[in-house]
Parts: C-alpha cells; structure tokens; sequence
C-alpha cells in the first residue's frame, strides 16, 4: 500500500498505533507471527515490514475501540474517503444562460416530485433548443446528492461496437471507481454492481432505443431514489424506453419566449442586456429577428454574433430578416451565417472541423492547417469561427460545434459532390469511404478519409488508397494494410492510424509533409519507424503522438533530426532511455513521459530545449534527478514530476522563471525546495502532496506572491514562514496530516483565501488572533487537530459555507458569533466529544442543510432550533446526554434524513414530529415511544 503512493487511511481494528510501532513487543499482538517469520530466515521482509507498519501508525485513522458498533465505524471511514476525493468538477457552464434558470427550477422540481422512488425524465425537443446545457446545468445542481453520477453526452454517436464499450466503460468508472473495469465486457456483472447504488445519470442526445439499453438494461432495478435523464429529438424513443417506470415524466423543450430571444439576441448582437440599451434605430430590426429566429437559442446566438460586425450595414439586415422569414428551416437559417464569411479559408476551416476535426485537440488541428499552403492564418480564422459562434473550444482544449452546425457543414460538402456528381472531398463516414475507396475511381480529388469504425478484420491493399493524390487527412483507426506504400499521396498531412498492428511503419510510406503522425494504443509497434533509414521519413513532423505504445522501448536514431517537432507524447510507453542528441529537438513546446517505469532519466542536452513550455514526468519512477542543464528551460510553464524519486532539486531552479504550475506530490525522497524557488515569481500553483521527508519551506518561498494553490499536505512541515501573509493571492491552502504546531499571524492577510484544509495537524491548539481577517473564506477543515477553542470573533468569517471540526477532541465549543455565519450550509462537530451545548445565537444560520454532531456531548438542542428551515440532513447518533428534540423541530420542512442511534436518553419525540412530510429515512430510536 505505502509502495503505490497513495493516500492511506489506516483503521485500527482490534490493535493500537503503538502496536504498529513497535510490532515485536513481546506483548503485541504481532510478536509471534514475526519471530515465527525470523526463524524461517525471512530477517529482510520482517524488517520491511516493520518500517511499513511504523509509517501507516504515524498517519491519523480510526481506532474500532472509539466506535460503540463496528458499522459506525464503516460508516465514518466511507464519509473519510469520500471527503479526501477531490470535490467532482462542475461541467462547463452556459456561455449565455438567459431562461435558464427557469426551465432548470422547472425541471428539477420535477425530479424531487417523483420522491424516494426510480424516477426518469426525458427531454425532449428539436436540434438546437438548449437541451444539452439545460441537463449540465441540473447536473451541476443535483449531484452533490448524490456518491455516484455520470453524465454521457453524445451518446447518439456510438453505433459502433467499440464506441458502445467505451460508454461502458466510462459509465461504469464513474459510478462505481476504477477498479471494476476488471468486469470489462460482463454487462450483467457490472449492472449487477450499478444495481447496488443510488445514482444520477444523465445519457445526452440518444437517436436509438438500444443505445440507452446498452448502458441500463433494466430501469426498475435501479436502487429506490436514483435518477436518470435523457435527451432526444425524438419524443417516441424517449416514451418506450420510459413506459414501464410508473415515476416518469416527459418534458418538451420549450422555445424562448421573445422577451428572452430579444435578451439573448441582444446580448450577441451589441453586448448589452436590454432593448433600451440599443440604438432605437436598431430595435424594430430586433424584434424582427428576435421573432424569425423562433426562440431557438442557437440560431439567436449565430445570428446575433453574424449580425454583430455589421451594425453600419442596414441592408445585410434587411437581408437576414427576408432570408429568416421564407427559409422556415433553422439548417437553412444557419446557412446565412456560414454564407456571410468572406474569407475562404474560414469556410473551408469550418467544412474541416464539421467533418473532420470534431472532438480532436485544437492544437493539433493547428498544426495540421499550418502545413497547408493554403491556409494563410489558421489562428486567425479559428478564432473568427470561435467568435462567430460556429465553432467553440471545450475545457479540454478539442474542439466542438453544435450537431446542427455540423450537420449543416456536412451537407455542404455532400451538395457540391452532389452538383458535380463526384464523390465527397470529404468522407467521413465510414460506410461511405469502404464504398469509395472500393470503386476505385472519382477519387483525385478526396482531400480527407476516415475509415474509423471499419471492421478491423477486413485486410486492405496500399494501393486502393493509391489514386487519392490530394489526400491530406487519412484515419485509419485499427486498419490492416499491407502492399505498396510509396504511391500514397505525398500532401498527407495528418495519418492517424491508432491500434495499428504493425511492429514498425513500412519503409517505403515516406511521407515529406506529414505534419501530425497519431500512433496512440499500437500495442505491437516496436519501432515508429525502420532504423536502418538514413533520415526521418517525415520530415516536418510537428506532432508525434506514441501513447501507450506499450513495446515501445526506444526512439529512433534519426528521430532528433525533426526540427519541427513540437509536440511528443511517449506516455505509458517502455522507454528506459533518450537519445544523447535529444536537445536538438529545438522546438520541442510540449514532451510527455507520464508513466515510462523503465525510464531513468534525461540526457545532459535536454537543458537546450529553449522553447519547452510543458514536461511531464508523472509515474516515471526510477528517474532520480534532473539534468545539470534542466534550468536552462526558461520558457518552462508547467512541470509535473509527481511520483518520480526524484532527492533533490538543482540549486539554480529558481531560474525557470516562467513557471506557473508545478506538481512533487508523492516525492517521497524530495528533501526539499532550494533557496531559489522563491525567485519563481510567476508560480500560481504548488503540489507537494505527501512529499514526507520535507520538513521547511525556503526563506525566499513568501516571494512567491502570484501563488493561488498551495498543496503540502501529508509532509514533515513543522511550521510557516513569519511572512507567510505575503503570499497575498493564496486562494486554497491544503496543510493536511502535516506537523504543524500553528499558522502564523500573518495567516489573515491571506485576503482572497477561500479555501483552507488542516485534517489530521494534530499538534494545532489554536487559530491565531488574526485569522477572522479572512472574510473570504468559503471551506474549513480542522478535523481531528488539537483546537480547545475558537477566536470570539469567528462570525467574522461571514462567506463560510462548509465548517469540518470533526475528531477535534478538545473543543469545548463554539463562540456567540457563530450564528452571524449566515452562508453556512454544512456544519460538522461529529467526535467532538466536549461539546455540551451550541451558542444561542447558532438557530440564526437558515441557510444550514447539514448537521452532523454524532458522538458530542449535547444535552438539549435551542427551543428555536425549528428556525434551521433549511436543514435536509441531521445526525444527532450517540449524543448520549441528549434529553429530547424541542417542540419546533416540526418547523424542518425540508428535513430528510434524522439519525437517533445511541441517543439512551431520548425517549420520545415532540407530538408534531409527524410534520415532518420530507422526511425519507429515519435511523435509531429503538427505545423510544410514539
């Protein structure tokens, strides 16, 4: 377990720390099984043994003997594990959510309806309506209620065998962890295990009955309370999946009302927010558009940014309103924006992305378009396309566009074929390219083909793909092809052959133009290319991608000669050393090792890589120090060593001047930073995650003052800088299971800390004086520290919403203020056991839907506590001097889970505890009459 790196939380069942520590002790309970494995010689594994045991009694766990049954304990390592997760990230937001918030109310409302039982809802509605983001948006709303949720978006998409697994497989990682993928491939095992769990489930845009079917083949055996939603164009397919779940809804997506398309329109078209703000001159024309647009919110958003260039051309105007009004069809709506761009490299970058470059990295559609004589400024005509609403970049950096803008760019393609009675200059449909590649004529002018999704069984011949002259964009995902590769076009520029089953590229496919060679998951490639070959045969390669090219175990000789290269990814690949020669890669931007476990380290020129912007090292494990000249890389932005052994850093690192993010957690050799690293003045964000031998941080690290992350937890910090309120731009502060006496007093400068986490510092009794000061703080986690007390002035800290005082054993309270924390949702006192009472002020915090005070001291709760209307979870278990619930605990209308166990003392509940409508689940209470 210490071996893999991650985070440990011990639990001692039947066995104390100390018996950890010192596990030959004559009277531990491990002495005879261990002196029984030195007598057989096993003196080595004994002694690992005990090293490793020592390590995991020093991390704070659970002791069984502080629980009064086991299951609590399961119960409290479960709520552990979860809160050490990172929190699940939010989907993307709306980029305009005008009648949002409405239809979302509307639809979660629907949602709660349906109570403690299975509930479905389908959403159905034309191309275009805001569907998508409309179940984001309930997503992000929803899914802190629940452990397991997914959202599978595209679904539409996966006909193929292959493309139904990876949603599989998605799904199932997401609802249930890593772990069960070794199910792969036995649906009925792993819905046996989805079964088992509540979940929220969102399957976007469907176009097939069997697609959901795939994924949940029997709603009803869902656990009572899960929810799933689902999209659609088509409302039949939603009933028939939904007809045999009594709680189900249906829920037609309404268009904007013209008060919202004029909100929307306006916002596109002028940046403004309402109609007075726009020229009166302008306002009947948006009206007009606002109407003719029929309030869908895509052909608002695409005809307010077309429109919004061209405010001094009052006839283009007139244009768009007559062209709206006789076309009906949004497809033919939206083909008035793609017909106003005037340059022809847009419409032709636009046609590329519709057919080709959907869901593929921007960067490398970059560079594809960079190669091509014909493109003059693909930067620029991207980013017009961006700003014209056709096309967007995810979070992930791949591009996207709406299905119906696609669907439009494909039908241009297919209507220019059509009138010149050609094949596509295009094909991206599978089907269609086995057709065309198999007629053998009316190919010349193919600029792009994907054979992706073609049975991988089915052999082809190099030279069907000989005639395709122009060809630029081959896909070949998983195909088998053997024959002449010489007579392939040589204005390739982009060959992705994925799963290729060759051991090496064929010798003759010389291909001078290529610009991005994707090779990812062939897992017999043992050489890219043949190393008897006196030069690279791709010459002006600028992106090699090599992922989990898992027999791979070196890189060509020649390989160093592509001085165009500016992307590399040999992630999960056998690569035990580089060529010495590797820094004459001299436009190298980004390099990615994650995970090379062979790899064991890099040359002495890899320092000349002037123009690196990205490395990462994650999971190379043997690899022990960096170059000499690694600080040579100053245009260095983002380095991730995270679980290399990785002693010492050079004592010049604080030359990489330009970096921002950098990640040693789990270096668990990393003795240090160097005196330099506070030269580092552009760092935003610091990762030192269980780095356990690092016991200071440099005098120079408060120079640091552009930090807004800093992660130290699981080291030996023993304390902070004096200065420490420097790093004044500090935004979340993890300081967990560290051996921390105290924060400094200039821990409340941290003016914009929102964030702050000191789990398991055992050895903090207090919060300085000055620590109210930090009015922005929204999360505070103080389990299981030493804290005896709260400053008098904590309600000060008014932007709290999530307060962890779990395990503080010496707390006896919380002060008067407290009830001024008027954002508080959740409050957590559990194992507090000293605390008696809570302050008279603490039934001001309405906004309170969490209340775990398991285990404390309390005998009576406020006689106002009804006034907490917001609570939806109450966990009173083991208060064994809690006397009875006051008579305004009738007043929780929102309350839904109450837990009584252990509580001796409390014999009956207040007459009007009936009242309580919402109430799903109720636990303890044995002895109590009714």
């Amino acid at each position: 377990m210490l071996e893999s790196k991650k985070p440990m939380i011990p639990i001692f069942y039947d066995v104390e720390p100390q018996n950890l520590r010192w596990p030959e002790n004559q009277n531990g309970p491990f002495a005879k099984a261990f002196c029984q494995h030195k007598v057989r010689g096993r003196h080595q594994d004994v002694e690992r043994w005990t090293k490793a045991l020592g390590e995991a009694a020093n991390v704070t766990g659970f002791r069984l003997v502080d629980y009064v049954c086991e299951w609590k304990l399961v119960e409290e390592v479960v709520v552990a594990v979860l809160k050490a997760l990172p929190p699940p990230p939010l989907l993307a937001h709306a980029r305009h959510s005008v009648g949002l918030e409405e239809r979302c109310a509307h639809v979660i409302n629907m949602l709660h309806q349906m109570g403690d039982n299975v509930g479905i809802l389908g959403i159905c509605g034309m191309g275009g309506m805001g569907k998508t983001i409309l179940v984001k948006e309930v997503f992000n709303q929803e899914q802190s209620r629940f452990k397991n949720k997914c959202f599978l978006k595209d679904v539409k998409d996966a006909k193929s065998s292959t493309s139904i697994m990876d949603l599989q497989k998605k799904m199932v990682t997401d609802l249930l962890g890593d772990d069960v993928m070794k199910l792969s491939g036995d649906c009925a095992r792993w819905f046996e295990m989805i079964q088992r769990q509540k979940i929220l489930l969102v399957v976007d845009d469907i176009s097939e009955t069997n697609q959901f079917y795939e994924l949940i083949p029997n709603l009803s055996r869902l656990v009572p309370g899960s929810r799933v939603l689902i999209t659609s164009r088509a409302s039949d397919i939603l009933n028939n999946i939904m007809v045999d779940i009594p709680h189900h809804a249906l829920y037609p997506m309404p268009g904007l009302s013209l008060s919202n398309s004029v909100e929307l329109f306006i916002r596109c078209a002028f940046r403004k927010v309402k109609l007075d703000d726009v020229d009166i001159t302008f306002q009947e024309s948006v009206n007009k558009v606002s109407k003719a647009c029929g309030g869908v919110p895509l052909a608002l958003e695409v005809m307010g940014r077309f429109l919004a260039d061209k405010l001094n051309e009052r006839e283009c105007w007139m244009e768009v309103i007559s062209g709206l009004r006789s076309n009906g069809d949004i497809l033919k709506s939206l083909k008035i924006s793609y017909d106003g761009l005037t340059n022809k490299d847009d419409k032709q970058m636009f046609v590329d992305i519709a057919c080709f470059m959907l869901g593929h990295p921007m960067h490398v559609a970059l560079a594809v378009w960079d190669s091509i004589e014909d493109y003059k400024s693909p930067s620029w005509s991207l980013k017009r396309l961006i700003d014209k609403c056709l096309v967007n970049v995810d979070d992930k950096g791949l591009l996207r566009m709406h299905d119906l803008l696609r669907d439009m760019g494909r039908n241009i393609v297919e209507e220019k074929a059509s009138e010149k009675q050609k094949s596509p200059s295009l094909i991206w449909s599978s089907s269609l390219a086995v057709k065309v590649v198999q007629m053998k004529h009316g190919l010349k002018k193919v600029l792009g083909l994907s054979l992706v999704g073609v049975d991988s069984c089915t052999a082809w011949h190099a030279e069907a793909f000989a005639k395709m002259k122009e060809l630029r964009y081959l896909l070949l995902d998983g195909c088998s092809i053997n024959g002449n590769f010489s007579i392939w076009s040589k204005d390739l520029r982009w060959l992705q052959w994925r799963y290729c089953p060759l051991e090496v590229l064929p010798w003759n496919l010389k291909l001078p133009y290529l610009s991005v060679l994707n090779l990812n998951n062939s897992s017999n490639l043992t050489h890219v290319w043949h190393e008897d070959l006196e030069e690279c045969p791709y010459q002006r390669l600028q992106i090699l991608l090599l992922n989990n090219c898992q027999k791979l175990d070196k890189l060509p000789p020649t390989s160093s000669t592509l001085k165009e290269l500016k992307v590399l990814d040999v992630t999960a690949t056998a690569l035990e050393t580089l060529p010495k020669d590797f820094g004459e890669l001299c436009n190298l931007v980004k390099v990615y090792f994650s995970y090379c476990k062979k790899l064991v380290g890099l040359p002495e020129s890899f320092g000349n890589l002037s123009k690196l912007e990205e490395l990462k090292l994650d999971g190379c494990e043997l690899v022990q120090s960096l170059p000499g000249s690694f600080c040579k890389l100053t245009m260095l932005r983002v380095l991730d060593v995270n679980g290399t052994a990785l002693e010492g850093l050079p004592d010049d690192f604080g030359e990489l001047c330009n970096l921002v993010r950098v990640d040693f957690s789990y270096c668990k050799k990393l003795v240090g930073l160097p005196e330099s690293f506070g030269d580092l003045s552009k760092l935003k964000e610091l990762r030192l995650y269980s780095c356990k031998l690092v016991q200071r941080l440099p005098a120079s690290f408060c120079k640091l003052t552009k930090l807004k992350v800093l992660y130290v937890s699981g080291t030996a910090l023993e304390g902070l800088p004096d200065d420490f309120g420097e790093l004044c731009n500090l935004v979340r502060v993890n300081l967990s299971d560290c051996k921390l006496v105290g924060l400094p007093e200039s821990f409340g400068d941290l003016s914009k800390l929102e964030e702050l986490r000191l789990q398991g510092c055992e050895l903090v009794q207090s919060l300085p004086g000055s620590f109210c000061k930090l009015t922005m703080l929204k999360v505070l986690y103080v389990s299981g520290t030493a804290l005896e007390g709260l400053p008098d002035d904590f309600g000060n800290l008014c932007n709290l919403v999530k307060v962890y005082f779990s395990h503080s054993k010496k707390l006896v309270g919380l002060p008067e203020s407290f009830g001024n924390l008027s954002k508080l949702e959740e409050l957590r006192l559990y194992w507090c056991r000293l605390v008696q009472s809570l302050p008279g002020s603490f039934c001001k915090l309405t906004k309170l839907r969490v209340l775990d005070v398991n285990g404390t001291a309390l005998e009576g709760l406020p006689d106002d506590f009804g006034e907490l209307c917001n609570l939806v979870r109450v966990d009173f278990s083991y208060c064994k001097k809690l006397v009875g619930l006051p008579e305004s605990f009738r007043n929780l209308s929102h309350l839904e889970v109450l837990k009584l166990h252990g509580c001796e003392l409390v014999q009956s509940l207040p007459g009007s505890f009936c009242k309580l409508a919402k109430l799903k689940r109720f636990e303890g209470g044995d002895g109590l009459t009714w």
